[in-house]
């Protein structure tokens, strides 16, 4: 019997991620506008240069795009994917990407992983994928986009966090870091962090909308530790 066909859109961080995991029980190929033909082979995949045809014949449409580029690929699913093809999102922003969703004309749910090893779901998830997910042992986790957001907004303080150390040490100053128990755990935050694209960036710190007010308290929450130390206080209980 031949395997459903689940056509990604999109090859960065998280298009690879799921390229590698639908390969196991999806027929999977991979449109991306760059030439990734072997890296997608080695992971089980097919990579296609018209995904239009391949949206038609695909049961799953699996978008690992950024927010900025979903109107245009809703505009794209919407004329030419099959009627009962379901689509699934990955954007960590989930407020915007379910509002510019309300466009699409076809079944729907989005996902983003909150906890490692877990997704949280927006929408309504097809028999058929809740079955792949109870399969491979992930577990998923209904949830409403502002419950995600909020929860992702205070995630998004290890980022900021890590954004801040690598944007303000110097190389001479990181070196010191490394070099150290406690410093070289911040190093290592900043630079896994480091490796995140503009795109993880600008969703997790400017289209969630809760995300400005968590570093807001957070930076307060700084200030007055520091003025405490400053005044020679120990503001910390253990």
């Amino acid at each position: 019997m031949a395997q459903p066909i689940m056509s990604i859109v999109g090859f960065g961080p998280m298009g690879k991620l799921f390229t590698h995991l639908f390969s196991q029980d999806f027929s999977v190929y991979v449109s991306s506008s760059r030439p990734v033909k072997n890296e997608v082979a080695s992971l089980g995949a097919v990579l296609v240069s018209d995904r239009q045809k391949i949206m038609s014949k695909a049961k799953y449409i699996f978008l690992a795009i950024p927010l900025k580029a979903l109107p245009e690929l809703i505009e794209e699913v919407n004329v030419h994917a099959s009627a009962d093809v379901v689509v699934i999102d990955c954007c960590s922003a989930r407020i915007p990407a379910e509002q510019a969703l309300e466009n699409l004309h076809r079944q729907h749910f989005g996902m983003h992983d909150v906890k490692n090893g877990e997704y949280c779901i927006t929408g309504t998830i097809d028999d058929g994928m809740a079955d792949f997910f109870l399969k491979n042992d992930i577990p998923i986790v209904p949830t409403t986009a502002e419950e995600h957001d909020r929860i992702n907004s205070i995630i998004g303080l290890g980022h900021f966090i890590a954004l801040s150390l690598e944007c303000f040490l110097s190389v001479e100053e990181k070196e010191l870091l490394s070099g150290n128990r406690s410093g070289s755990t911040l190093l290592s935050l900043a630079n896994r962090m480091a490796l995140n694209s503009s795109t993880t960036w600008r969703e997790t710190q400017i289209d969630n909308q809760f995300t400005k007010h968590q570093r807001e308290l957070f930076l307060n929450a700084m200030n007055r530790y520091h003025q405490a130390l400053s005044d020679g206080k120990y503001p910390f209980t253990v």
